[in-house]
């Protein structure tokens, strides 16, 4: 799920899935390294983003242009799913 998430660009549910998996699954196989990937790539994308959003804000001059809100409104939930996954990791690792 994880992989596909990050082909569909749903890049805070591919970290979430894929740190999910990893921490369930104790095998080492392909598929975990292809979902490590994607999610070392949704981390990048991330900041690829928060660059861009830094950039705009200074093109921009200002925090409440509409391009501004809506690219950090994005960021703002894929930063709380990537918070929220730890969240979750740490009650996995508790059990």
């Amino acid at each position: 799920m994880a992989y596909d998430a990050h082909d569909m660009e749903k890049y805070e549910e591919c970290i979430t899935f894929g740190k999910t998996g990893h921490a369930e699954d104790p095998t080492n196989n392909e598929v975990k390294e292809r979902v490590a990937l994607a999610i070392c790539n949704s981390y990048q994308t991330i900041e690829e983003l928060r660059r861009e959003l830094a950039r705009l804000v200074q093109e921009k001059g200002s925090f409440t242009d509409e391009v501004v809100v809506e690219l950090s409104q994005r960021l703002d939930g894929y930063i709380y799913a990537i918070q929220s996954g730890r969240h979750i990791q740490s009650k996995i690792n508790e059990e």
